[in-house]
């Protein structure tokens, strides 16, 4: 732990290095070294990592699309993008809508993009309905014939004054008029007051 501390605080690092309870391994805290990653983490299976090739994909998409709208006005942050996705590849596909289809529970392609709202398509999106950009088709490295195609447009919604994420649920619970469906379980649990609009 002290290696990984010590590129950010070198002198704290030293000073617990130096006060290490047990024989210390090195003179200093950098003659250590690091511990050495577990030798699964590098051995991802196929399928696995052929998926943290299209979320990249997808990401390095989403936000070279953020960066076109931003400058032309058509959006501020990144939460107030939706982003629609189609990967050609049906195995990929089926990998990402099991991912999609986990909810809250992992990071969807919403939470990897950091987008309010992200849905994952069939078929390719058209320019149109609603588009602010549209990317062409791209081609995922490492993953042979398979191609991504994005389109973003605003997300719908208001805007949660707790997340900031925009979502059609904002409003839908009397007690937090105010807050998304993620952040009522939240704040009830928390007992905390209802944020008000002017919060945000």
């Amino acid at each position: 732990m002290l290696a990984l501390v010590a590129p950010l605080a070198p002198h704290l690092a030293e000073d617990a290095w130096a006060a290490l309870p047990w024989p210390a391994p090195a003179e200093s805290v950098f003659g250590g070294g690091a511990a050495a990653a577990d030798p699964a983490w590098r051995d991802l299976p196929a399928a696995d990592l052929g998926l943290m090739r299209a979320l990249l994909a997808i990401r390095g998409e989403v936000n070279a699309l953020q960066e076109r709208a931003r400058s032309a006005g058509l959006i501020g942050s990144s939460l107030e993008a939706a982003v629609d996705v189609h990967v050609s590849d049906a195995g990929l596909r089926a990998r990402l809508a099991e991912l999609q289809a986990a909810g809250d529970a992992q990071d969807t392609i919403q939470h990897a993009c950091i987008v309010s709202q992200a849905a994952l398509l069939d078929a390719a999106p058209g320019a149109g309905e609603g588009a602010v950009c549209t990317a062409a088709a791209v081609a995922i490295p490492g993953e042979e014939g398979a191609e991504l195609r994005v389109r973003m447009r605003r997300a719908a919604g208001a805007r949660c004054v707790r997340c900031w994420n925009y979502s059609e649920a904002v409003g839908a619970d009397a007690e937090h008029p105010h807050l998304c469906h993620r952040c009522v379980p939240v704040v009830r649990a928390l007992g905390q007051p209802a944020p008000t609009q002017a919060m945000a």
